[in-house]
């Protein structure tokens, strides 16, 4: 991040009625493992610097109209806003993350945050110059109809950005539970939700056996890339080995991170798609999708 991009973070301040509204919607987390990780996320808007870096990569901020589709408490969008965005949209389902999103951002210009997914069949076709998703297309009961959507809204070589969790991965992204994931997902939820009623066990394990109910679809890295491309899109970069190896590095894996740049760039990318904790693509809408 540059000196002049920490700058602009750095002038970023919650308001503190945001604040407040945030302490009462988490806590129920207070006492959990969950506590530390959820207020970073809905406060830290420094964290959203490499999804801007990456979408620099292959397409302009500046001047542009962006939806996120899942924009939770809006840290990404005032952070798109600072890059130079011209009008932004966020969606929110959750009517009280919503609410938190609509305090956060009062007061900002070309910026708003609407709730209901069907406002978005009210938006003009092909209006957004670029589209993102974040740990949204797991949750969504009909992922084919959410990409089909995401789809209309975005012009023709407009540039989409989603990210999931990555089923390969040995956690399962929500929970941080080992392995559960990899069971047939009926399976994984009916354990799930044993291990949230079961008395004796620890309440750190309860909460993240309800945790981990809380999606609805695994991804691996083939099915997600059959369906974006079902969807018209051209794939630019999806799990690239250098977004591994930052990761691996941000995370103190300083070892594996030699090792794995030592293997061809082929065996690079096998280990970019197994070994990643969430796929990450970036695609641009073919002129005739």
């Amino acid at each position: 991040m540059g000196n002049s991009e920490q700058a602009v973070f750095k002038e970023w301040s919650d308001p503190p009625e945001y604040l407040e509204d945030l302490e009462k919607f988490l806590a129920p987390l207070r006492n959990t493992a969950f506590w530390d990780s959820c207020w970073q996320v809905h406060t830290d808007v420094a964290h959203f610097q490499p999804i801007l870096d990456l979408l620099r990569l292959y397409t302009t901020i500046e001047g542009k109209r962006i939806l996120d589709s899942g924009c939770g408490s809006a840290g990404l969008l005032i952070a798109l806003q600072h890059a130079g965005a011209a009008e932004l949209v966020g969606l929110e389902l959750d009517p009280n993350v919503h609410r938190l999103a609509t305090i956060r951002t009062r007061g900002l210009q070309q910026l708003r945050i609407v709730q209901d997914d069907a406002t978005l069949l009210t938006l003009e076709p092909e209006s957004f110059d670029i589209v993102i998703s974040i740990h949204v297309v797991e949750h969504v009961a009909d992922y084919q109809r959410y990409l089909r959507t995401q789809a209309r809204l975005l012009k023709p070589g407009g540039v989409l950005l989603i990210a999931c969790p990555n089923r390969f991965f040995f956690f399962e992204a929500h929970s941080k539970l080992p392995l559960i994931h990899y069971l047939p997902r009926l399976v994984s939820r009916a354990i799930g939700k044993w291990a949230e009623h079961t008395s004796f066990l620890p309440r750190s394990l309860r909460d993240r056996g309800r945790t981990s109910t809380l999606y609805e679809t695994d991804f691996t890295y083939f099915r997600l890339k059959r369906l974006l491309l079902h969807h018209g899109f051209e794939l630019l970069e999806m799990n690239h080995p250098p977004n591994l190896l930052a990761e691996l590095s941000a995370h103190g894996h300083h070892g594996l991170v030699r090792a794995i740049q030592k293997l061809s760039l082929r065996w690079q990318r096998y280990a970019a798609i197994l070994f990643a904790k969430e796929l990450k693509a970036v695609c641009r809408k073919t002129p005739f999708s």
